[in-house]
This record gives structure tokens, C-alpha cells and sequence, in this order.
């Protein structure tokens, strides 16, 4: 099931478990990410994105979760959006910060398993201070 993903994903992170991240990803995968870089194409572009992420976080973890989840399923493929929290927590795991994310991922079933082929994530931006929004209000 496509929502299978959501907590593959998380868990991942959580682990910083690169390969079980990747994992996740078709091998064409297109990213339009929010930091630092305009897109990414391909899984071994996508990969070495995220070994830096998870490499600067040092003793850090991201915890990841999920609200106002959609899926549509349809033929093979689905499309998924959601308000996706990252919240830093600490060796203890309290969380010492956070910032929201809108995601759109596609996928695509291939084999048996959800990969996702294409990824989006985005936020608002302040009229005034032309800065991200990176919490719901």
C-alpha cells in the first residue's frame, strides 16, 4: 500500500540508514527540493544529497511525521501530499527544533513495491520578508 512508504521513510531518517532511504527511490528519480539545490536527477545525485544531510547532523537525529495525508491510488501509480514535521531531537530524544515541509511524492509500483519517481517539497513565502514559512500556522 502506498501509505507503507510514509513509515519507511520516517523510520529511515530516524535510522540515517542511507541505504534503507535510497531504497525508497526509483533509480530516475526527479527531486524538486527546497535546500540549497534547484533539483535532483537520478538516485546517485539524490543519494549524495542525503549522505550530507545526514552527515551534518552529527549526533542529531531527524524525526519525521506525517498530517493531513492524501492518497490517490490509480492503475499502478499513486500520488501522495502531506504536511511532512522534521524535528531535531537529541541522543535523549528530545527535540530541540522543527520546520514543516508540503510534499507531493508520485510513485509507481515496480515488482511488487511503491518506489517514488518523482518528489516535491515546498514552502510559502513571506510577502514581506521573501523567507520560507517553515511551520504551519
Amino acid at each position: 500500500m502506498p501509505q507503507d512508504i510514509l513509515q519507511k521513510y520516517s523510520q529511515s531518517i530516524l535510522d540515517k540508514d542511507l541505504e534503507s532511504y535510497c531504497s525508497l527511490y526509483d533509480e530516475n528519480i526527479l527531486v524538486y527540493d527546497m535546500w540549497q539545490q534547484w533539483s535532483f536527477k537520478g538516485i546517485k545525485d539524490w543519494k549524495k544529497n542525503v549522505q550530507d544531510w545526514f552527515s551534518s547532523l552529527g549526533d542529531l537525529r531527524d524525526k519525521v511525521s506525517f498530517e493531513y495525508i492524501d492518497i490517490l491510488e490509480k492503475e499502478g501509480m499513486a500520488l501522495v501530499t502531506a504536511i511532512v514535521r522534521f524535528a531535531a531531537i537529541d541522543q535523549q530524544g528530545v527535540e530541540l527544533r522543527f520546520l514543516q515541509n508540503r510534499f507531493s511524492w508520485v510513485l509507481v509500483k515496480q515488482a511488487g513495491d511503491w518506489k517514488i519517481i518523482h518528489q516535491h517539497s515546498s514552502s510559502p513565502i513571506d510577502f514581506n520578508t521573501m523567507k520560507p514559512i517553515l511551520e504551519k500556522g
